[in-house]
């Protein structure tokens, strides 16, 4: 089965002839992923994945709350979907996804990439790039502090 994790995250390239043209056939081979997340894990269905993107609400408004959550939308969104072991997956950083509680005690390996064009990046708990690459202020709010302690996190001055 194949995904289009958050597929607005996505960008269509070119389409084909428009008369033929049809999503699944030129979804397949007429986007290229730009931005986003790439994640893996060694342990099967130690996540999950929603095939959707959270939109601000209709006024501009933000619907995810605090450090990501959607919480709150978990009743209308669509299935989750438990990712496959040894496989990498990408998606933009407005697809719900979460890490699942392991069935044993297990070692885990897990890989999660965030590049510079996302919603939120938070500085202390990211690993800044050694070549000076940053977040892209126009599309990227950058947040400082622990996302984990009483104190949380607040918003920088682009």
């Amino acid at each position: 089965m194949h995904h289009h994790w958050g597929f607005g995250g996505c960008h269509l390239v070119s389409f084909p002839n428009p008369e033929y043209w049809d999503y699944e056939s030129a979804g397949e081979v007429m986007r290229f992923i730009e931005g986003g997340i790439y994640m893996a894990s060694n342990v099967e269905e130690s996540c999950e994945a929603r095939d959707c993107n959270i939109i601000e609400g209709e006024n501009g408004e933000e619907i995810i709350g605090q450090f990501g959550s959607v919480e709150h939308l978990r009743g209308i969104l669509p299935s989750p979907v438990k990712l496959k072991a040894n496989t990498m997956y990408w998606m933009t950083d407005r697809t719900p996804h979460e890490s699942l509680p392991l069935k044993s005690t297990t070692y885990r390996q897990f890989f999660r990439l965030v590049t510079s064009k996302v919603s939120l990046w938070y500085e202390d708990h990211s690993t800044k790039n050694p070549l000076g690459v940053v977040p892209d202020p126009s599309i990227t709010k950058i947040l400082k502090g622990d996302k984990f302690s009483k104190d949380g996190v607040w918003l920088l001055d682009n």
